[in-house]
């Protein structure tokens, strides 16, 4: 089962368009259970997650916590995606300062 766990900060105002960009796992290989958790460091961030043409979440606010998300608790956002289907995270910070936001997102063939 394939992993993408990282910290991104995010500067402050500023909009990173798909934080999973580049990644090996952001065209999926196989039909896959796709779970996404994250926490932020404080209030301010907003994401939008799109598994191929499923919204998943919009404007979404993660947990604010300092750790990275504890599965399976934390992992809330989950789709069933098909083989070749793109996975796009944006993340939006609406405050005056930069903030980090931890996720992962785990890959389950299905």
């Amino acid at each position: 089962m394939p992993i993408i766990q990282k910290t991104q900060n995010v500067l402050a105002s500023a909009t990173i368009a798909n934080v999973l960009s580049g990644e090996f796992f952001e065209f999926l290989p196989y039909n896959s259970l796709v779970e996404v958790g994250m926490n932020q460091s404080a209030i301010g961030l907003v994401i939008d997650f799109i598994s191929g043409k499923d919204v998943v979440a919009k404007d979404y606010v993660p947990l604010i916590k300092a750790t990275h998300p504890v599965y399976p608790d934390e992992f809330v956002l989950q789709d069933i995606a098909g083989a070749g289907e793109r996975l796009t995270m944006s993340i939006r910070n609406t405050t005056a300062g930069a903030l980090d936001l931890r996720y992962c997102v785990r890959i389950s063939p299905v």
